[in-house]
């Protein structure tokens, strides 16, 4: 029977490294493939079976007690019309093991069966496929995929249902249309009449003729908080960026370099990404770094390399702060042609004090549970004649600087 090894979220201690080194086959993360179908090529997926239940893996991650008590382990074809299942079993050893990644297994699905980007009138017509297909012939496999469909669709259908009754009336929208009927998806524009048991009446621009809006039909609607918020205005055309206001500060900010740093061999050298199998992707200006590490030179003084975790000495995060009128903030980003700086803190008094804008976050907390956990920040720019004072702050992930415990 053929073992398979899912691959952890953090697969730094180097197991599969040395697995996939034992077994003849690259390290190098872009040439990784799962299992392909035997029968017809597609790409595979992982399942499990406990009891009377069929569990059809299809999410970006797996933990490890995913499956735990599971009667049997099995390797299907991501393919509707495919019938290829295979018995395996599940191992945390990746030694003699085949290595499977759960997250390409997910976005080859996604993109064979388009279950996220579908709308949810596009979900519909996948449930009457798969409903079809399953009258034809039954297929577990397939019951798993319909119950996901229809739970996707259901969500989606109670997120419009949500938006919409928090749509004052008078208030107005747009939002992506699916006709159903006429199989087109357009851009509506109206304003809100009320909501009905099937959507909602709205008077379309511009002609102000009423519509009835179904729930399903719907999708990236705006403005996202119906109760205070506007709909956003388009632009049209390309504009010249106006880079400065009227008060001379910049409005195009160049936010700061990467701050993660490792240490190997007693070089310093950026943090670009860690990949799937837990090598550190680096990059250095350093020309003595990039000699003594044999990197790469990928352009004018820069180099590039691979290392792993166990070529690491240090790993630690840089953050930049200056002071400016007695106060330390953090910097985030320069303007002006390094002229001014960008800052930010989280300290009210110090805000208040300098006069810092209140940083308006992305996503604001909705529920309570994110209201408490929730910490505001505030923003400003100052010229570099008002910094007083500039550091390097070292915040280590390892090795942890030594407690310092104060004389008594």
């Amino acid at each position: 029977m053929r073992k398979i090894y899912i691959l952890r979220e953090n697969e730094e201690d180097g197991r599969l490294l040395a697995a996939l080194e034992a077994a003849g086959l690259s390290t190098d993360e872009s040439e990784f493939t799962n299992p392909t179908c035997p029968l017809c090529g597609s790409s595979t997926l992982l399942a499990y079976t406990k009891g009377e239940q069929f569990e059809l893996l299809t999410w970006y991650e797996i933990d490890d007690d995913e499956g735990a008590g599971a009667d049997a382990w099995y390797l299907v074809c991501s393919g509707f019309e495919c019938t290829y299942e295979e018995e395996v079993e599940r191992v945390f050893d990746p030694m003699g093991a085949t290595a499977f990644d759960q997250e390409v297994a997910h976005h080859q699905f996604d993109e064979y069966s388009g279950m996220l980007e579908r709308t949810p009138v596009g979900l519909k017509y996948l449930i009457s496929y798969l409903q079809s297909a399953l009258e034809e012939a039954p297929n577990r496999k397939l019951e798993a995929v319909l119950d996901e469909a229809e739970w996707r669709y259901e969500k989606d259908v109670k997120q419009a249902r949500k938006w919409i009754n928090q749509v004052p009336l008078g208030k107005r929208v747009r939002f992506r249309h699916t006709d159903e009927a006429a199989d087109t998806a357009d851009e509506i524009e109206g304003t809100f009449v009320s909501a009905t048991d099937e959507g909602f009446l709205l008077l379309r621009a511009p002609d102000e003729q009423m519509m009835l809006v179904k729930a399903d039909e719907i999708y990236s609607w705006e403005p996202r908080k119906p109760a205070v918020e506007e709909i956003s205005e388009r632009r049209k055309g390309l504009k010249v960026i106006d880079r400065s206001d009227k008060d001379g500060k910049p409005r195009m900010i160049y936010m700061c370099g990467s701050r993660d740093i490792i240490v190997v061999q007693g070089h310093h050298l950026h943090v670009n990404h860690i990949d799937r199998y837990g090598q550190y992707h680096v990059y250095s200006s350093d020309p003595t770094a990039a000699a003594a590490l044999s990197l790469e030179a990928q352009g004018n003084a820069y180099w590039e390399g691979v290392f792993r975790r166990s070529d690491v000495e240090a790993r630690y995060e840089v953050g930049h702060f200056v002071k400016v009128k007695g106060h330390w903030l953090e910097q985030h980003g320069v303007g002006g042609k390094n002229t001014w700086v960008a800052v930010h803190t989280e300290d009210p008094d110090i805000a208040a004090a300098l006069g810092l804008e209140e940083q308006t976050p992305l996503f604001p907390p909705e529920t309570e549970e994110e209201r408490q956990r929730y910490r505001p920040r505030w923003t400003g720019l100052f010229p570099n004649e008002e910094v007083e004072e500039r550091k390097e702050v070292r915040t280590y992930r390892w090795p942890l600087p030594e407690l310092q415990v104060p004389e008594a």
